[in-house]
């Protein structure tokens, strides 16, 4: 749908109180938010919902950090976001549970999104190195040999979803995970949108 309102300002300078009354006089089907902060994400919800707004808002990954639900508090309850990660059990790889339980006998803890996208790094990188290594005939390999390894490296089965890379080294394949903020504080999937790569 066509935006009705859009306000670009830096959060330091950023009017609240007047962006607020804007949204309330339009009187939108959703509330964007594209602030790279916590801190002024939980301010402007928090005015948002204390002037009697109960339109549904959507924000960055910035709102997927505990920081921001301890801020809002039970504001930031139902708060949509847009992420590149979701909570580990979201991933349908059935190498998942596997996962979760070698790391937690590891390092007795729970992994995060981030320990799932770190161990297919991991491998993207080791195999990069071993071909690269190859190609240089068991020598050490050059960094533009192991750049050039590293991009062409193919996981079909990463944690995370099959991993390949354009010439950019960006990823020929990922989605953008929508979120929601559950009454438990607690962050449940709502969406999976393939995202196409941007270059």
């Amino acid at each position: 749908k066509t935006p009705i309102i859009s306000e670009m300002s830096t959060s330091e300078k950023l009017n609240f109180t007047k962006v607020v009354s804007q949204i309330k006089a339009a009187k939108p089907d959703l509330i964007f938010l594209g602030f790279t902060n916590v801190q002024s994400s939980a301010l402007i919800i928090g005015k948002i919902r204390r002037s009697g707004i109960d339109t549904p808002i959507m924000g960055t990954s910035v709102l997927a950090d505990p920081q921001f639900r301890s801020l809002a508090g039970s504001d930031s309850r139902g708060i949509l976001y847009a992420s590149y990660v979701t909570p580990v059990e979201a991933y349908a790889n059935p190498k998942i549970p596997q996962f979760v339980k070698q790391f937690q006998q590891a390092f007795q803890e729970k992994p995060t999104s981030y320990s799932v996208l770190s161990y297919d790094a991991m491998n993207v990188a080791l195999e990069g190195l071993k071909s690269a290594i190859k190609t240089a005939g068991g020598q050490k390999p050059t960094r533009g040999q192991v750049q050039k390894a590293v991009r062409a490296v193919r996981l079909p089965d990463g944690l995370s979803g099959p991993l390949s890379f354009n010439t950019f080294g960006d990823l020929e394949q990922t989605n953008v995970y929508v979120l929601k903020i559950g009454n438990d504080f607690k962050p449940k999937l709502v969406s999976i949108l393939p995202a196409v790569p941007g270059r």
